[in-house]
């Protein structure tokens, strides 16, 4: 920090001088300066070039000039040196040097550091059997220096160098590279890039048996994600070459997740390679397999899950969610058809999470899904909010899987249960308000506003179900179910609100969130109770456990939509089409 706070106190046209003059100052070989001062002054420097090359402040002369100066402090990167936290901060420095210094230099400085990770290879005996304070974060300062490299100049030699660095024995080295790979600040080669891809798929069966530890598994699948997922198709060639043992990776994955316990940031990257193992190994009609993956997001997705899982789920879904919802559509196979719409409902309560990162993912998520499903053009896909996601969601569901019962099995399960009699009870018992009472595992969500926006997709399902048997089967199940309960609760509303001597509990209902809630949800089942009885009617079908038709049930609501309005509380519905603009229904995101 203290080196750091050099940076703004020092005019941008004194650069050159102050760091000429910090490296004149470092000790020569043999000389005396104190192990801190020596420290500071690198660390001085190393803030200032840090700084210079962000903004490009100086000339690349005056660069050749400091690198120069620092090319004869070359002794301070050597085992002479003997603390590993100066010959770190001297890396570094260099590192931020590397287009300024000679080109002898560069290659003894890059033998001497070479050196220095073959000394800890297996079968290699280190130069000194003594634990230095340091030496960790000199080797891990010395791996990102090698990856740099191997990034920015390429070359079979240094990315092979990278990689046998990675299959080594030292657990430190392998994980700076995995961390560098996840940093991703610099931009890597593109034969840096594949090579790591299949090193690290070469190597995910022996480290998934070998467990090592919890926090390296972690940054190995992390790691592997971050190559993998953006684009795929560069991964996708490197897959084919070892489908078979990267593929029953997925297993083991699976059944890690499933039976053990490995926390939530683990859990995370577990689910976020089997989704990518999924596409890249062509997973996506293995119904079993898919199953599991399924049942696994549901668990993540709910909303008492914490924000890590339910990340966990949405990031899945975007890696493989929308590659299901197209393998379905291609397969049309009735239990990849079930699996595509519950990957659809879970993304439906991910765009209403309380995490703006869940809803982020889980847009992505949408997008894809209406590029996959034919709604934009086949070589553009347009990236949307997640307002628009959950109204495109809706419409590839009822376009493109309508004729599934779970469809509209799903999505009535969005409408709130809130049973409106219960809440009207409640509220005239008056009992004392709790400062302390438990908010809902989800804020952020608004059940009655996403009743409102459901009910036209749930209507236009209803035109449709005479063409499906199961779905006609399951909507006849439902009213019979749900239909005098929904009749009760409507007479009830109705009676309540007619009632002039309860005024002030009026005034309370209008302020309570669940009464709005219950009482849209209430109207929402109730039309769509109506349309029900009259597709009945049409086709000569008596409903015994509804007395009334349709007709009088629609008479019903326009008398309680009434009621309700003269006392503030006025969801506008259309009795055939449900909310007249959808648009103005979704809550922005």
């Amino acid at each position: 920090m203290a080196a750091k706070a050099l940076v703004p106190v020092v005019p941008t046209a004194e650069y050159g001088k102050i760091l000429l003059r910090l490296a004149g100052d470092l000790a020569k070989r043999g000389g005396v300066l104190s192990h801190n001062t020596l420290h500071g002054r690198l660390l001085q420097i190393r803030a200032l070039l840090a700084y210079t090359a962000d903004t490009n402040c100086l000339s690349p002369d005056a660069m050749r000039s400091v690198a120069h100066q620092m090319e004869g402090q070359f002794w301070l990167v050597t085992p002479a040196q003997q603390c590993p936290l100066i010959r770190s901060a001297y890396l570094q420095v260099i590192s931020l040097l590397a287009g300024s210094c000679t080109q002898g230099f560069a290659k003894r400085f890059r033998e001497v550091v070479s050196s220095e990770l073959d000394s800890l290879g297996p079968g290699q005996k280190a130069r000194s059997s003594k634990l230095q304070v340091g030496s960790a974060v000199f080797h891990q300062v010395i791996t990102h220096f090698l990856c740099k490299e191997a990034a920015s100049l390429a070359g079979a030699e240094r990315v092979g160098a990278v990689c046998l660095l990675l299959q080594g024995a030292d657990v430190d080295i392998q994980s700076a590279i995995l961390t560098w790979v996840i940093e991703g600040e610099e931009e890597r080669s593109k034969d840096l890039e594949e090579s790591l891809q299949l090193t690290l798929l070469e190597n995910l069966k022996s480290v998934l048996q070998g467990r090592r530890d919890k926090e390296f598994l972690k940054l190995y699948l992390e790691a592997l994600v971050h190559l993998c997922c953006n684009p795929p198709s560069q991964a996708q060639d490197v897959f084919h070459k070892l489908l078979g043992p990267a593929a029953a990776c997925v297993y083991v994955l699976l059944s890690m997740v499933e039976t053990e316990s490995p926390g939530p940031d683990l859990l995370f990257q577990a689910l976020s390679v089997i989704s990518l193992l999924f596409v890249l190994g062509s997973k996506l009609r293995d119904y079993p397999l898919l199953e599991r993956w399924c049942v696994m997001l549901e668990r993540c997705s709910r909303s008492i899950s914490s924000e890590v899982l339910r990340l966990a789920a949405a990031r899945s879904l975007k890696l493989a969610g929308a590659d299901v919802v197209q393998s379905a559509l291609e397969a049309s196979c009735p239990s990849l058809l079930s699996v595509a719409v519950r990957v659809m409902d879970m993304g439906i309560y991910l765009l209403q999470d309380e995490d703006p990162e869940v809803r982020r993912e889980a847009s992505v998520f949408a997008s894809l899904v209406q590029h996959v499903s034919g709604a934009q053009p086949q070589d553009s896909c347009v990236f949307i909010q997640g307002n628009r996601g959950l109204v495109c969601l809706l419409r590839v569901l009822l376009e493109k899987f309508w004729g599934c019962q779970e469809t509209f099995e799903f999505l009535l399960r969005h409408l709130p249960t809130l049973d409106l009699s219960n809440i009207l009870t409640e509220l005239e018992a008056n009992k004392a308000v709790s400062l302390y009472k438990e908010d809902e595992p989800n804020v952020f969500a608004e059940p009655a506003v996403l009743s409102r926006l459901l009910l036209p997709f749930l209507l236009q399902l209803l035109d449709r179900a005479p063409a499906s048997t199961r779905l006609c089967e399951f909507t006849q199940c439902w009213l019979k179910a749900t239909g005098p309960s929904i009749l009760h609760n409507l007479q009830h509303c109705k009676h309540w609100w007619s009632r002039e001597a309860i005024a002030p509990l009026h005034m309370k209902a209008l302020g309570c969130a669940k009464v709005h809630a219950a009482v849209t949800a209430l109207l929402v089942k109730a039309t769509l109770l109506a349309h029900m009885l009259d597709g009945l009617e049409r086709t000569h079908i008596s409903a015994s456990e509804i007395h009334c038709t349709s007709q009088e049930l629609r008479r019903e609501l326009v008398l309680v939509q009434e009621l309700l309005a003269q006392h503030g509380m006025a969801p506008t519905f259309s009795l055939d089409y449900g909310i007249t603009d959808t648009r103005s229904s979704v809550r922005a995101v």
